[in-house]
């Protein structure tokens, strides 16, 4: 677990010049997240709501599953949900 976290926190500070200035930035917040998951072994959960209904992130399949989405449909995601 040690050299995990290890190359996670080296990832996390990444710093090639051929990307762009927000891929970057995302890119570092994304590993910041998961560096704290794996080093607490806990997933931080969300909540999205949309409506009287809301909807439960607790893992990381989800989050990916619903970031993906959000980044297709845009402001669409709010009308699919």
């Amino acid at each position: 677990m040690e050299s995990l976290t290890q190359m996670l926190r080296a990832l996390a500070t990444d710093g090639n010049k051929h990307r762009a200035k927000v891929d970057k930035r995302k890119q570092r917040s994304v590993f910041r997240d998961i560096l704290r998951a794996v080093e607490e072994r806990d997933f931080p959960t969300e909540t999205v709501k949309f409506g009287p209904e809301r909807m439960y992130i607790d893992s990381w399949v989800k989050k990916h599953t619903y970031d993906t989405f959000k980044e297709v449909l845009g402001s669409g995601m709010q009308y699919h949900l």
